[in-house]
C-alpha cells in the first residue's frame, strides 16, 4: 500500500500519454509533432478545450494501447487494492496446481500478443508511425505483465518435498543452504536442481512465511523452532546430503550434525564462488577451511583451483570435484557459454555412479549460443553497412 500513490500517478501519466491526441481537436501526429519541436504556445493553444471537435475518433494503434493500459492498470493495482489475506499464522506459501496452470496460460497469452503487437509495429503494418509507436508500447507492456504472470503460475503448481518424495521412487537429496542465499543468489539453487534432480527429487527447508514457493528445491516448510528435528529427519532417507557453504550459526550446525550423522560418502560440500575469479578464490577457501577444519576428520586440500564441489571418500579423505573440460571446438562452437555449477554437479554424479545425461544442458548452451551468434551476425551487418557509408 505504501506504493500506491507512486503507482496511482504512473498510471495516470501513461494513460493521459495515451489519450491525449484523441482528446484535443489535433490529430496524433500533429500532437506528437508540436510536442517535440517544443512549441509551448502553439501546443497550448491546440490542446484549448473550446477547439475540440464534436467527433474524434481514435486510430486503431491509440485503442490498442489504451486496452493494453487500462489492462496494466487492474494488474499493477490489484496486488495492492484486492490482495487477498494470508493466514498470518500460515507457514506455506499458497499451491494451487489448477489456478497455477490458468495463470500461466493467460501469462503465456499475454507474451504471445505482446510479440506479435511488437512484431507487426516493426513492419508498420499500422499505418502511422505513432500508430506503431503506441502498438510498440501495448506490446511491450503485455510481456511485462505476462512475465510475472509465468513465474506466479509456475510457484503456484509447485510441490511440497513429502510430495514429491511420495510420487518419486527415487531416494530424495536434500539441499541445505542460507535461506538469505535465496535472495542474494538464487541461481545457485536453480543451476544446483537442474543437475541433481538426475539424481532424485531436491528436496529442502523453506523460509517460513513466503508468500510463493521459489523455483528450485521441493520445500517443506516448519517453524523456526522446529526446523532442526526437521533436518534430521531428513537426513537419514536421502541419497546424499549437498550443503552450501556458509558461515552462519545454523550452517554450522547443519555441517556439525551432518558429519555425526552420515557416512562421508554421502555429504558433498558446495563452494558458492561460481562467479568468483580463480585468483581471488584463494582467500575464500582459506576462510572455508579454517571453519570446517574444525569440523570434518581430516584436513582440507590447501588449494581449491576451480572446484566448486568437495565429496569425500569413506575414510574422510576430501576429493575436489571440478566440472568437465569441453574441447575447444565445442568451447568456440558455444561461445564457451557454460555453468560451472551445473557442470559440476553432473560431474559430481558420475563419480557417485549415477546415469548423467548432458543432453539437457547442451541444448541450452546451443540455443545460447545460437542466439549470440545471430546477435553477432547481425552486429557484424550493421558495423559493415556502417563502413560501405563512410567510404563513399
Amino acid at each position: 500500500m505504501k506504493r500506491l500513490p507512486s503507482r496511482i500517478l504512473v498510471y495516470l501519466l501513461a494513460l493521459c500519454a495515451a489519450s491525449v491526441p484523441a482528446t484535443c481537436g489535433v490529430t496524433a501526429e500533429e500532437w506528437l509533432a508540436l510536442a517535440t519541436a517544443g512549441d509551448v504556445a502553439e501546443l497550448s493553444s491546440a490542446l484549448n478545450p473550446a477547439q475540440v471537435p464534436e467527433s474524434t475518433a481514435l486510430g486503431l494503434g491509440q485503442w490498442v494501447l489504451l486496452i493494453l493500459v487500462a489492462a496494466f492498470g487492474l494488474f499493477w493495482f490489484s496486488p495492492a487494492l484486492v490482495r487477498r489475506r494470508r493466514d498470518l499464522g500460515s507457514l506455506e506459501p499458497e499451491r494451487n496446481a489448477a489456478k497455477g496452470a490458468a495463470r500461466s496460460q493467460l501469462g503465456y497469452l499475454f507474451l504471445v500478443i505482446g510479440a506479435v503487437l511488437l512484431g507487426t509495429a516493426w513492419l508498420r503494418v499500422w499505418g502511422t508511425e505513432v500508430g506503431a509507436l503506441a502498438v510498440a508500447v501495448a506490446g511491450g507492456l503485455a510481456i511485462w505483465m505476462g512475465l510475472p504472470m509465468v513465474k506466479k503460475g509456475r510457484a503456484l503448481r509447485s510441490t511440497s518435498a513429502t510430495e514429491a518424495v511420495s510420487k518419486d521412487r527415487r531416494p530424495p537429496v536434500l539441499f541445505l543452504r542460507a535461506f538469505n542465499l535465496d535472495d542474494q543468489a538464487p541461481e545457485v539453487e536453480r543451476s544446483l536442481v537442474f543437475a541433481l534432480k538426475q539424481a532424485g527429487p531436491v528436496i529442502a527447508i523453506g523460509k517460513p512465511g513466503e508468500s510463493v514457493a521459489l523455483p528450485g528445491a521441493h520445500r517443506d516448510y516448519v517453524s523456526d523452532d522446529d526446523w532442526q528435528d526437521k533436518v534430521l529427519g531428513m537426513i537419514d532417507s536421502c541419497r546424499f546430503t549437498v550443503w552450501v557453504y556458509g558461515s552462519t550459526e545454523g550452517l554450522k550446525w547443519e555441517i556439525r550434525n551432518l558429519v555425526k550423522i552420515l557416512p562421508p560418502e554421502k555429504i558433498v560440500i558446495v563452494l558458492p564462488w561460481w562467479d568468483v575469479p580463480l585468483k581471488k578464490r584463494a582467500d575464500l577457501w582459506r576462510e572455508a577451511r579454517t571453519t570446517l577444519d574444525e569440523v570434518l576428520p581430516m584436513e582440507l586440500p590447501q588449494e581449491c583451483g576451480a572446484a566448486l564441489f568437495v565429496r569425500f571418500d569413506p575414510d574422510w579423505t576430501p576429493v575436489l570435484v571440478s566440472a568437465e573440460k569441453r574441447s575447444l571446438a565445442y568451447r568456440m562452437a558455444t561461445l564457451d557459454i557454460h555453468n560451472p555449477l551445473a557442470d559440476g554437479a553432473l560431474a559430481l554424479l558420475k563419480d557417485f555412479g549415477a546415469d548423467v545425461d548432458h543432453r539437457g544442458a547442451d541444448a541450452l548452451y546451443i540455443f545460447i549460443a545460437v542466439l549470440g551468434w545471430i546477435i553477432l551476425g547481425v552486429l557484424a551487418l550493421l558495423f559493415y553497412g556502417l563502413v560501405v557509408v563512410f567510404s563513399r
